[in-house]
């Protein structure tokens, strides 16, 4: 009994040990829930953020359009337009959320460093102000990165987009940036984006934990799916209206007023031969009158001709006679 006590006791210490490893402590559970809701709550901002930079750049390209703005105008909006719901929606639905709140601040930044550069370099392209469609959003994000993110992280952030806009001062479009692409080491980078915990990119832990990322990467994916029909026409409607104002395509088009020219010259001397044709017909028709009213007096001419004749005959024939009776005989 006692070596079987013992043994037991032996087998008990060895499997503790792994077990005590994978159990979690109330600390960390209790800071994993808090992390992850804060995630979905930053993730639910970036996608109202999307919303609201898109439907500032819509708006924008809608009074383009009803303003009867230049064509070259017009088709800049669209494309402005495009490039911002693609650009906001990517960041809205990244696994990381709070890499995602980096990158959208950084973004809102550039995009409105560029949009004065446009205005500067090439007005005709931009025709509104860039607080009109830039300002509220950059207000919205920087709200909610002064709520997650430290105060020294958002100094360090600053001070790498303002190098980043006095190394390229004619910087007049922009995209999806990362941190790497505007940090000046990485200790800038790691302050800015410390190594990452866990995303749903990440290897499996704990299935409860990677079963509520899987729900929260759902809801993204369905956020993002209803708005990919508007992306889809926006891509379409952008692309044709740039095609439109290329230069084989103006050519294109001078090319058509050209023949349409020549087929209006050609229309009009048509017209101007059938209008001959017409008076020349109208001519014919009254000669053709003409001559049959000739005809018909020449026909009653001889009429009255034959009739003079008949009877100068008839005279003639009767004083033949006449003289021919009175003559004696032989």
């Amino acid at each position: 009994m006692r070596t079987r006590a013992a043994i037991a006791a032996l087998l008990l210490a060895s499997i503790a040990p792994p077990m005590a490893g994978c159990a979690t402590t109330p600390e960390k559970d209790t800071y994993e829930r808090r992390k992850l809701k804060e995630d979905m709550v930053i993730a639910m901002h970036l996608m109202d953020l999307a919303d609201l930079a898109y439907f500032k750049a819509r708006n924008q390209y809608i009074q383009a359009l009803v303003t009867n703005l230049p064509s070259r105008t017009v088709a800049a909006m669209s494309k402005m337009q495009a490039g911002i719901g693609s650009t906001t929606r990517a960041m809205a639905v990244d696994p990381n959320p709070r890499a995602g709140l980096v990158h959208m601040y950084t973004w809102v930044q550039m995009a409105r460093f560029s949009c004065a550069n446009r205005i500067r370099l090439a007005p005709e392209t931009m025709p509104c102000g860039c607080d009109d469609i830039f300002g509220k959003v950059s207000e919205m994000v920087r709200k909610v990165a002064v709520k997650y993110m430290t105060a020294e992280q958002l100094a360090e952030l600053d001070r790498m987009i303002a190098a980043y806009q006095a190394a390229n001062p004619d910087l007049l479009h922009v995209g999806l940036l990362r941190v790497d692409d505007i940090a000046t080491s990485d200790a800038a980078a790691a302050l800015i984006l410390p190594e990452s915990e866990e995303t749903m990119l990440s290897p499996v832990t704990d299935a409860a934990h990677q079963l509520e990322l899987t729900r929260f990467l759902g809801n993204q994916l369905v956020w993002l799916a209803a708005r990919l029909p508007n992306g889809a026409a926006d891509d379409f409607d952008s692309v044709g209206r740039l095609l439109l104002e290329s230069g084989p395509a103006h050519q294109a088009v001078a090319g058509l007023g050209t023949i349409g020219a020549q087929v209006g010259d050609a229309a009009a001397r048509i017209e101007q031969n059938s209008s001959a044709q017409r008076e020349l017909a109208t001519q014919i028709s009254a000669l053709g009158q003409d001559v049959r009213g000739v005809a018909a007096r020449a026909e009653r001419i001889a009429v009255v001709a034959l009739g003079v004749a008949a009877v100068l005959v008839g005279i003639v024939v009767g004083w033949a006679m006449r003289a021919r009776r009175r003559s004696p005989a032989p």
